[in-house]
């Protein structure tokens, strides 16, 4: 999976690319993400945002627009992000190796 995270237009613009049999697990992310995400780390906390996605074939695109004044900062999106998808793929490599 790729994932990309900029800002453009004051949105916080998310990429991702092969996204195949992880869309319900991204689409529960970004819930939490629309309903705001704790401080992390170096990373200050997020306030709850405004999502419009969309989806085609192994891609989605994410655009994350903050409710009020508090900007959504694009480097705490993709830390966390990162941090959720990578946890997610090294949990299910482990499984797949326990049952070889």
């Amino acid at each position: 999976m790729r994932l990309a995270v900029r800002v453009q237009s004051g949105e916080v613009l998310i990429e991702l690319t092969g996204v195949a049999g992880r869309q319900q697990r991204v689409l529960n992310l970004l819930a939490e993400l629309r309903d705001g995400l704790p401080a992390m780390g170096a990373h200050p906390a997020c306030p709850p945002a405004s999502l419009a996605l969309r989806t085609g074939g192994n891609a989605m695109t994410i655009r994350v627009s903050s409710h009020g004044a508090e900007p959504i900062r694009a480097e705490a999106i993709y830390g966390w992000l990162r941090r959720a998808l990578v946890a997610d793929s090294a949990a299910r490599d482990e499984a797949a190796a326990l049952t070889a």
